[in-house]
């Protein structure tokens, strides 16, 4: 379909391996994407002024979903979405597009992941088992700090050196 101005600002296409359907505004720049590939992906994009794709939901057909979130620049910074199995994650990214949290649920386990903005993971809390821990971890990747309840509830207090070895276990 096109404009007043014999622009294109509506297009069905159908050939490959994908169909798709695109709407353009006024500017011609941002627009709307519906795509359904031939393997059963599906996603809907939501494109800026600047042709960065800042939203995107879809699917795969082996069972991924999930909605993401661009900034201006058109780098993802926030995401939802479950995988496979249908676990549900909750991601966000720095500027840089390292993963700087994760928030992630399985059917027995619960994790909040904390890295640094070259992607070290610097805390983690969770449940393993429907027991709570937490684990510091310094800059060299070794746990420093470990938080936990032990099976009868009892708290527990692991503090260690750089190499890794307990210093103090309370």
């Amino acid at each position: 379909l096109m404009d007043e101005d014999g622009r294109v600002r509506v297009r069905l296409n159908a050939g490959g391996n994908d169909t798709e359907f695109q709407l353009w505004g006024h500017d011609m720049t941002t627009n709307i994407t519906v795509r359904v590939k031939k393997d059963g992906a599906t996603a809907i994009s939501f494109t800026d002024g600047k042709k960065h794709d800042r939203v995107v939901i879809g699917a795969t057909g082996d069972g991924w979903s999930g909605l993401a979130f661009a900034d201006k620049d058109g780098k993802q910074r926030a995401a939802l979405g479950n995988d496979k199995d249908g676990s549900p994650a909750l991601s966000m990214n720095y500027a840089n597009g390292k993963l700087g949290g994760l928030m992630s649920v399985s059917d027995k386990d619960a994790v909040l992941v904390m890295n640094d903005p070259k992607q070290e993971t610097l805390a983690a809390f969770g449940n393993s088992g429907g027991r709570p821990s937490m684990l510091l971890i310094d800059a060299k990747g070794n746990e420093r700090v470990k938080l936990l309840l032990k099976e009868d509830s009892s708290p527990a207090l692991v503090l260690r050196d750089d190499k890794g070895r307990s210093r103090m276990v309370a």
